[in-house]
């Protein structure tokens, strides 16, 4: 392989042995890179405050260094989550000479580069550079998004058993939101916490079964929704369902909201009722007070208070095809609905 061919690829690894100083400072970790052999990530690539035990799969950059050894530039996951959050998915260039059409190609880009080169995604942990791995995945799909044009709660003819998936790392939130890979399946299927949960939270790599359905994704586009699942791990002693907050309660409540947000495994839900006597906030208002006063919390804007018909199916008789976000008489009581993440401190270097 080239030196041009390694620095344009994302490699696997896992972390053999970490080599301290005297002071017990960590001085540099070696690696073992998937068909290439021995490398090292060096203090300036070292994730600050982050652990890499012996044994822990990595997903990195490389370059080779001019006296030959094989250097980390850059950890894009570690043990399958984004270690780069702010950053947007990783691509890794090789040649693939199937189109694997009948693939969601929104969750497997085949975007030539010239003639023969292909950039395919690779940060969420699926193995979407191997051939081998996309025709499994096309030949066992048999559920196929493209047969549906409306919004169901379950997709008509759906099997009598649930199906049975696990959550991978794309626009993945700790225990709130995120994608399932199920081989039977085209594409990657929505599954959120406040959406048909039964049991279980979300975590990358959990095994989730579940049913399925479809809705609209926040561009207007058709997509697999996870329904009635049922998750095999949880968020140690994070409460099920999640905290909740009035927007007037927690304005007075910071010390127990960062104290709450500390634990990486929580997340709090802020809403506004409409109550006689009380004032009525907008999820623009909620969100411009927490971008001034938690700066560093990632916050997203929840839809379901709102009441929307779908446009493409507006003559649609079905309850399925009724094209909205939520029960109409929620908008009623609730006039927004936003969640506070904890601080994301990942991708510092020292």
């Amino acid at each position: 392989m080239s030196d041009e061919e390694i620095e344009s690829k994302v490699h696997d690894a896992v972390v053999e042995e970490t080599i301290t100083r005297k002071n017990n400072a960590r001085a540099r970790v070696r690696i073992a890179i998937k068909n290439l052999g021995e490398g090292f990530i060096t203090k300036k690539a070292l994730p600050k405050g982050i652990k890499l035990p012996d044994g822990t799969s990595i997903c990195v950059e490389i370059y080779k260094h001019q006296d030959g050894r094989l250097l980390v530039s850059k950890i894009i996951s570690i043990n399958g989550e984004n270690n780069n959050p702010n950053d947007t998915a990783k691509v890794s260039s090789i040649e693939i000479r199937e189109d694997f059409s009948d693939l969601d190609q929104r969750y497997v880009f085949n975007t030539a580069k010239g003639k023969s080169r292909k950039k395919i995604l690779t940060a969420y942990g699926l193995n979407l550079i191997n051939e081998g791995f996309l025709r499994n995945w096309q030949e066992n799909s048999y559920v196929k998004l493209s047969e549906y044009s409306e919004m169901h709660d379950i997709i008509p003819g759906h099997p009598d058993s649930k199906f049975v998936g696990k959550i991978v790392a794309f626009n993945f939130f700790k225990g709130w939101q995120g994608f399932i890979y199920c081989k039977s399946i085209n594409s990657l299927v929505y599954i959120r916490h406040n959406i048909s949960r039964l049991s279980g939270s979300l975590a990358i790599g959990g095994k989730i079964e579940f049913f399925i359905g479809t809705d609209l994704d926040n561009r207007g586009e058709l997509q697999f929704v996870a329904r009635d699942w049922e998750s095999n791990v949880n968020r140690g002693n994070a409460p099920e369902p999640a905290l909740s907050l009035d927007f007037e309660e927690f304005k007075q409540s910071r010390t127990f909201v960062e104290s709450l947000l500390s634990d990486s495994e929580q997340f709090l839900l802020i809403t506004s009722y409409r109550v006689t006597g009380k004032q009525v906030y907008k999820a623009s208002e909620i969100v411009e007070y927490v971008s001034k006063k938690y700066p560093k919390y990632p916050c997203q804007v929840l839809e379901w208070p709102e009441f929307k018909f779908d446009n493409q199916n507006r003559y649609s008789t079905t309850k399925s095809g009724a094209g909205r976000f939520s029960h109409p008489l929620i908008a009623n009581h609730v006039s927004a609905a936003v969640v506070l993440f904890p601080q994301d401190e990942r991708g510092e270097e020292e």
